[in-house]
């Protein structure tokens, strides 16, 4: 666990080093000319012939294009990408490629999608930039670059496709070539040849942050009529095939066709008895005669995929959906004696896992798009305790914070000349939402998380001057009153979302926020600015509790608008707790007030803002509390998991995506509370807490992901209410442990033995326990 703490923080620190393959790939940028032309979305085929001498021992090719790219070698697809960027900071692409070369001829092929955008791409000037070095097993060693030696065509089967905000919808007719451009043999000598252009278009090129994105092939045979591949398809016929499960996949297809032929192929979330599919994206294709295979550009989210012919006659040979995701390995797990619930956490982490691509996704197919807020509140909580990553070693790197880190970057990078930062990055959208003040304050908060979890200072250092910033420009919104005049706390059960005001949620997120960005000043050395920051956050808290305290009701205003007080909302008295803006006398009344109200009409309302509702069930640590918050799960999200055939779960409670982030947030208090298995303060310290909720749950067993190892745990309530138990505590950390206590004269028994330095803490018994594996039982 160590190591890969280092890992971390070596990863991180060295991609910023002066990278001299970043400067070489700079220098040798080219496209297809070098004069201004007329920038329009569209693909570009790139080819390089070259000759390697005998057996090839080792090969590694650096690639950055913008904005994407598909790359084959010598016939065979390798790899596509690059990973979403702002140009002001684009990253490049490396990879062995060595299995790829042969003795003699061999060619490189890069298809080159230029200029679109998207939620997940932004509108810049095209580039390409290929570095492949060659080691030879008799020591000769060679470097192909691009140069002008690189010929191009632009007029292939890749047609100008259609750019939806989630993804590239391809537009493809085999008609237009000649042969097949991606294997050596194919004659470009009637392709034009290409011109090095200007690298200083884009920021330093910098190696890619996360890892390259894991690929796995889905063969579909079986249509939901019964019927098996090969299938005849004519004019206005059409089949639907179940893949099985959810995937964010691109489609190849193997086909016979009569000439012109044309077929619609697309891959959907939902599909009834039918056959008839919701709404998506459908790829276009026209055949030429005969046998031939076609490949999709980008991948789409989905469970069923569409094949229908809308000219001519086809016969589909084989489709394979090769599901394309964030490498992820499933080192959590949970189980329990309710199945619901069981089913529920498994669902959580595969919606999560669906919405990881190169960076944190909102959902599979409206937008795609790196969310502040969601991967804040959702994705990176859930996703550190479920699942882990890989790491160079290819042994797993436990909690993978790299995705959440390349957001912190993108966001970053979106800062605007006044200090704001954008909601969302990389995109060109800029609307009511590309602002969004709260989201703002989950930014400073995830950086903190971040250091705290990875030791990474290097990203801390690299986006301090945007922080203080962006801190800047909302302590400039202060009134006479002493709280920030913005844009309340967008969400959408929020009963006061979006109206300018000094709003309570809005001022407790800037409270959280000072407070984080102060802590991350001492880390850098910066006391001055982090003293001011604290400063802030304590006048910023005092003028709160003045301005927006009810006595009557026993909790806080919702805000302050055109000098008059709104009514107290759930919304102003969870988020307030869940800053920590409300002082310690006035916390249990506050909490009473919310829980009285939250589960009624204006209160909670959607899975995003449940999050923090689950924190505060916990928080009040009673057994109650924790049987209410597995009642809750178990209600709210009955009508998520009605959703049976996409097995991923929704955005909201009533509706919304189908595979969206939002509804993932069970697992992550399935595994912390239930299970138990929670990180005790910064990754440095080397500490676990142990402690399980079970509620009225009488059996949970499973993994919880930690910075720190993955922690195996098993509890059984037995029926005499004794509590079995079994852990094992990852080397190098030691935890404390705090078992619920049945009975005021509770036992702990440990290997047969009574356990030694057990205290009594309120409803826990409580020990430490060392590295290792721990087996016993606590009896009444």
């Amino acid at each position: 666990s160590t190591l890969a703490l280092l890992f971390v923080v070596a990863f991180t620190a060295t991609s910023r080093a002066n990278d001299p393959v970043g400067t070489a790939l700079q220098q040798s940028m080219i496209w297809r000319t070098a004069a201004p032309e007329k920038l329009e979305t569209g693909f570009t085929a790139f080819r390089k012939h070259f000759v390697t001498n005998g057996q090839v021992k080792q090969a590694t090719l650096h690639l950055f294009a913008d904005i994407r790219y598909v790359l084959w070698i010598n016939g065979q697809y390798v790899q596509r990408g690059p990973c979403r960027f702002d140009p002001k900071s684009p990253t490049y692409d490396s990879m062995e490629v060595a299995p790829y070369l042969q003795p003699g001829d061999n060619v490189v092929v890069v298809l080159v999608l230029g200029y679109g955008s998207s939620g997940r791409m932004m509108k810049h000037a095209p580039g390409l930039t290929v570095r492949l070095d060659v080691a030879g097993a008799n020591g000769a060693a060679s470097t192909i670059a691009t140069d002008p030696s690189w010929r191009w065509n632009s007029k292939t089967r890749y047609g100008r496709p259609a750019m939806g905000w989630g993804t590239v919808v391809d537009r493809i007719d085999a008609r237009a070539d000649t042969g097949d451009w991606t294997q050596v043999a194919f004659d470009d000598s009637g392709w034009k040849m290409a011109e090095s252009i200007a690298g200083t278009q884009w920021g330093p090129l910098t190696v890619r942050k996360v890892p390259l994105l894991k690929e796995d092939a889905i063969t579909a045979t079986k249509t939901m009529d019964g019927r098996t591949l090969p299938l005849e398809l004519a004019a206005g016929q059409s089949v639907v095939i179940d893949i099985g499960k959810m995937v964010q996949a691109y489609e190849v297809m193997d086909l016979d066709a009569d000439a012109d032929s044309k077929l619609e192929l697309g891959l959907f979330e939902d599909c009834d008895a039918s056959g008839k599919v919701n709404a998506g994206a459908a790829a276009t294709y026209i055949a030429k005669a005969g046998r031939q295979r076609f490949m999709t550009t980008d991948t789409w989210g989905g469970h069923y995929v569409k094949i229908a012919a809308t000219a001519g006659k086809i016969t589909v040979h084989g489709l394979t959906v090769v599901d394309r995701g964030y490498p992820y390995e499933p080192a959590g797990k949970f189980t329990c004696n309710d199945p619901f619930l069981t089913d529920l956490w498994a669902r959580s982490v595969h919606t999560l896992r669906m919405c990881s691509d190169d960076g944190y996704m909102d959902c599979t197919q409206r937008e795609r798009t790196e969310w502040m807020g969601d991967a804040a509140v959702v994705e990176y909580p859930v996703g550190r305790v479920t699942l882990a990553g890989p790491a160079e070693s290819g042994k797993p790197l436990r909690s993978d914070a790299r995705l959440m880190a390349s957001m912190i970057r993108h966001i970053a990078q979106s800062q605007l000349p006044d200090g704001r930062l954008k909601a969302h990055h990389p995109s060109d959208r800029m609307d009511i939402h590309g602002y969004i003040e709260d989201y703002s304050c989950l930014w400073v908060q995830t950086v903190r998380q971040v250091y705290d979890h990875t030791g990474d200072i290097e990203l801390v250092r690299e986006v301090w001057p945007a922080l203080v910033k962006q801190m800047t420009l909302l302590l400039d919104h202060r009134t006479e009153r002493g709280l920030v005049l913005a844009r309340e706390f967008v969400i959408f059960d929020n009963p006061v979302k979006y109206q300018v005001c000094e709003g309570a949620t809005l001022n407790a997120f800037i409270y959280r926020a000072l407070l984080d960005a102060a802590a991350l000043g001492d880390v850098l050395g910066e006391t001055k600015q982090a003293g001011e920051y604290t400063a802030a956050a304590k006048t910023l808290a005092a003028a709160f509790d003045q301005q927006l305290w009810n006595d009557t009701e026993g909790t806080y205003s919702a805000g302050i608008k055109d000098g008059k007080t709104l009514k107290p909302t759930v919304h102003a008295a969870l988020l307030s707790l869940d800053r920590g803006i409300v002082p310690a006398a006035k916390q249990s009344q506050v909490r009473d007030w919310l829980f009285a109200r939250y589960d009624k009409k204006g209160g909670v309302g959607m899975p995003y803002t449940m999050f923090w509702m689950f924190e505060q069930l916990y928080q009040a640590d009673s057994p109650d509390r924790d049987t209410e918050a597995l009642a809750q799960m178990r209600s709210k999200w009955k009508a998520v998991m009605k959703r049976t055939s996409t097995g991923t779960l929704r955005e909201n409670f009533d509706g919304g995506e189908l595979c969206h982030n939002f509804g993932a947030v069970p697992a992550y208090f399935l595994s912390s509370y239930v299970l138990g298995v929670r990180l005790d303060g910064p990754t440095k310290n080397g500490r676990l807490i142990i402690e399980p909720r079970l509620g009225d749950l009488t059996t949970a067993q499973g993994a919880v992901v930690t910075e720190l190892g993955v922690v195996p745990v098993s509890w059984t309530v037995n029926a005499d209410r004794s509590l079995a138990f079994s852990f094992t505590i990852p080397a190098n950390a030691t935890a404390t442990v705090r078992l619920p206590k049945p009975s005021p004269g509770s036992k702990v028994t440990i290997s047969g033995q009574p356990a030694r330095n057990v205290t009594a803490e309120g409803r826990y018994n409580v020990f430490s326990a060392p590295a290792g594996t721990c087996n016993g039982i606590l009896t009444p």
